[in-house]
């Protein structure tokens, strides 16, 4: 799981990106409470999860 707004030079969206390259069997959760999904590049395969949410959400997404 990966907030879009990490500290720079970090940046959410290529590390999903990159964990999604590099290991594609890994679930990946995207979260941001700043922009909406449609003017994101989630990666195929992420789940994009905007904030505020419950926390159940991400659970459920996290446990499978």
């Amino acid at each position: 799981m990966t907030d879009i707004g990490l500290i720079r030079p970090a940046d959410g969206l290529a590390l999903s990106r990159d964990i999604r390259q590099r290991w594609p069997q890994t679930s990946v959760v995207v979260v941001t409470g700043r922009h909406p999904e449609s003017a994101l590049a989630v990666p195929q395969g992420a789940v994009f999860v905007a904030k505020p949410n419950e926390r159940r959400l991400l659970l459920a997404f996290c446990t499978g």
